[in-house]
């Protein structure tokens, strides 16, 4: 329970920082994007700030939660950032969520609850199967690569920004497993800690997985990249939970069935989730600048 409500406030409180930088990011002209100063304006801009140190907050919640829980608990609900970042922003407007918004809020939690309380775990301290969590990082790893580089051989916007998703979601979601693995070895102290190879890899492929999903979001529209990369990411991490501390998903069909269904409600209501983000974010902007091409994108915005 202590692990659930963990992520719970790493999701909330990395919503809110995603809602600050995407708000502070938003009103960043293009003629700065041209010149390359977008970094530096946004450095400037209270709001983006304070929204990169929740970030960084949200990551430290995110570690407690993987300490005290698994892989399976935690990361589906810490990819909720997702609806918390909507309706936070909507506060931040000064507005009220579309009904829309509402529903397909509503759906992703069902869906959390569903699977959640039909995946069956081990407890906390279990301890990883090192060379499986290996041979994972490996195999997740160059698959990242490929798909990486496949993506930027392609001219279709839609296309390269989904598979850059893709690959985003993979390294996400082996970012977990790792931070996972090194909680395992923190517990007999900081000495086995620091000996053993998990925390020194955790920052490259964090980093990395941050950087393509940046690239991800300007490539095309954020409906198209931001859903596949949120569930890539908790299939990878289950899979990595299930497959390195032995966290057993069901135990019969009716619970597969739940959280099959779990999962898929999680997939749609993110997905729709940030669509009518989207078209509601342009009506917005067109409705108080009278056209959209002078600020930067939503997609340029995301995290």
């Amino acid at each position: 329970m202590f692990a659930a409500v963990l992520a719970l406030c790493a999701a909330v409180v990395f919503g809110t920082g995603t809602a600050l930088q995407h708000q502070a990011a938003s009103g960043v002209s293009r003629a700065d994007l041209a010149t390359g100063s977008l970094m530096a304006r946004l450095l400037h801009r209270p709001g983006w700030v304070l929204g990169l140190c929740l970030s960084g907050v949200a990551f430290v919640l995110h570690v407690a939660a993987l300490h005290e829980g698994s892989l399976t608990l935690v990361q589906p609900i810490v990819v909720t950032t997702t609806v918390f970042a909507v309706f936070v922003r909507s506060a931040l407007e000064r507005s009220l969520p579309d009904l829309a918004e509402v529903v397909w809020g509503v759906c992703t939690w069902v869906g959390l609850i569903l699977f959640v309380s039909a995946a069956r775990t081990r407890t906390a301290d279990a301890l990883p199967d090192e060379r499986t969590a290996a041979l994972l990082l490996l195999a997740g790893a160059v698959t990242a690569v490929l798909v990486a580089v496949v993506a930027h051989q392609l001219r279709v916007p839609a296309r390269r920004g989904f598979l850059l998703g893709v690959a985003a979601g993979i390294l996400y979601g082996l970012t977990a497993g790792l931070i996972k693995v090194a909680a395992s070895h923190a517990r007999s102290g900081l000495g086995p800690l620091l000996h053993h190879w998990s925390p020194w890899v955790v920052a490259p492929v964090g980093l990395t997985a941050f950087f393509l999903s940046q690239r991800a979001f300007q490539a095309s529209r954020l409906s198209v990249s931001a859903p596949v990369l949120n569930i890539v990411d908790v299939l990878v991490a289950v899979t990595f939970g299930a497959a390195v501390f032995g966290d057993r998903l069901f135990r019969s069909p009716g619970q597969l069935l739940v959280e099959v269904v779990g999962a898929f409600m999680i997939a749609v209501g993110v997905w729709r989730l940030v669509a009518e983000d989207e078209k509601l974010h342009e009506r917005r902007l067109a409705a108080t600048d009278g056209r959209t091409d002078r600020t930067v994108p939503p997609a340029a915005a995301h995290d």
